[in-house]
């Protein structure tokens, strides 16, 4: 591969995590106002079936984040290997721990959160009318 080609696989990765980073999103804020505005008047199984659906399609995105990162840092080690004079690439190792670190965790507390939302604040009834 030339050094255009790995910058380019390289640009399609980040696109892939944004777009997980999107439909993560999209499920969070959709749970969020799905808690909000019917938590309270649903019953508790069908509020925990929610949690249950909402949780199974968060795989999803967590999973293309973690994956999509992996190759990326392979990408990067390859890219450091075969140009080792390369510009984009030059100082660039941030390591799959950092990557994932500041990528899944806050995924993951939001993820935490939105269930407390739902289950330790609004079907508890700490949220007003």
């Amino acid at each position: 591969m030339s050094e255009f080609e790995f910058i380019d696989a390289y640009q399609s990765g980040i696109e892939l995590i944004a777009m997980a980073a999107m439909d993560f999103a999209t499920l969070f804020f959709a749970y969020v106002v799905a808690a909000h505005l019917v938590g309270k008047s649903i019953g508790k199984l069908i509020a925990i079936a929610m949690s249950a659906i909402y949780s199974f399609f968060l795989v999803g995105p967590f999973v293309a984040i973690v994956s999509t990162q992996g190759s990326l840092n392979h990408l990067i080690s390859q890219v450091v290997i075969q140009y080792p004079d390369s510009a984009y690439f030059s100082g660039y190792s941030p390591g799959l721990a950092f990557s994932l670190l500041i990528s899944l965790i806050p995924a993951l507390t939001a993820w935490i959160s939105s269930l407390f939302y739902m289950h330790g604040y609004v079907r508890r009834g700490a949220h007003g009318p």
